[in-house]
């Protein structure tokens, strides 16, 4: 995990000990957790640019802000299994998993599909879908408000149901960047079969990316100002 984002965790939240003991997180606030991701994921997405999205995640190019936002995501999901992993006794796995759940459900209240997906990932894991005695112990309401989200993550290559998702949230919104890198990889495949010349194809991949750009840009102006860092509880 990269140092900084373990760093940032800790500053954060108190009660944040990245794979060791899990207890105090029981008892946090699933809301508050979902806050102080929101920010964390707000204030990473403002600074992505419009050249560093253009280009495709294969080309070594320096995009710090793209992978700043890609690294948090990968943290998330990689904290959600370690900390539910902690834990031994089924019993309290499940309780782990039932926080996460939370968390998730409070994620998406607040758009920010980013880190939800990241939890989404994290529960359905072979690490952790395999716990069939810890997901017997999670309430029928709580298995069945995840499962009615894992389809976000379970739809076609194109990403579907999740840009269906995006689409429909009028106002703020923290996106899914993979799905736009990807939409950049097509640019570029798509390019090569393309007859004309170097510069018709030049102006044409600009068109495309503005497009590619324009609703993260969009979601670059979410004001998430009502949510606080306040000390967790």
């Amino acid at each position: 995990m990269p140092k900084y984002l373990t760093n940032i965790f800790k500053n954060i939240f108190p009660c944040f000990k990245y794979g060791t003991d899990a207890g105090p997180l029981i008892r946090a606030s699933p809301k508050k957790y979902a806050a102080h991701l929101t920010i964390m994921d707000c204030n990473i997405l403002k600074n992505i640019t419009f050249e560093e999205m253009s280009n495709p995640p294969y080309n070594k190019v320096n995009t710090p802000n793209v992978d700043a936002f890609k690294d948090q995501h990968n943290f998330v999901t990689n904290w959600a299994v370690s900390e539910i992993l902690s834990f031994q006794l089924a019993e309290n796995r499940a309780k782990l998993i039932s926080f996460f759940i939370k968390l998730a459900v409070e994620l998406h209240k607040m758009n920010n599909v980013n880190s939800l997906v990241a939890v989404l990932v994290a529960l359905r894991t072979i690490a952790i879908h395999r716990l069939t005695q810890t997901w017997d112990l999670v309430p029928k309401v709580l298995k069945k408000k995840f499962e009615n989200m894992c389809h976000l993550i379970e739809s076609d290559f194109n990403m579907t149901d999740l840009r269906r998702l995006q689409d429909e949230m009028k106002t703020h919104c923290l996106p899914y960047i993979a799905q736009y890198q990807s939409d950049v990889i097509k640019v570029e495949e798509n390019l090569k079969k393309f007859p004309r010349g170097e510069e018709e194809k030049a102006k044409l991949r600009h068109n495309q990316m503005l497009e590619i750009f324009l609703p993260i840009e969009k979601c670059q102006k979410s004001n998430y100002g009502c949510l606080k860092m306040s000390s967790h509880e």
